[in-house]
């Protein structure tokens, strides 16, 4: 019979194996994480809707920290 603690101890395993999350998010991660389209990203993005101001690096990126620290944040 698995225990709770022992499903605990498996999940902590596994979460130690897997790679942490980027640092950047592109245009598709950012529109992910809103749960919105990437088409209705970039509208909002083009009318000032999404907070942070991207980085230019191989396109646009978004730092992680900002885009979930704005995203706790907007009413």
């Amino acid at each position: 019979d698995v225990t709770v603690q022992t499903l605990h101890a498996l999940l902590a395993r596994i979460e130690s194996r897997l790679a942490p999350p980027a640092e950047l998010l592109t245009r598709e991660t950012f529109a992910e994480l809103l749960n919105i389209g990437v088409s209705t990203f970039d509208r909002m993005r083009e009318t000032g809707a999404i907070g942070p101001q991207p980085i230019r690096l191989a396109g646009l990126k978004w730092l992680r920290a900002e885009a979930l620290a704005w995203i706790a944040n907007r009413a």
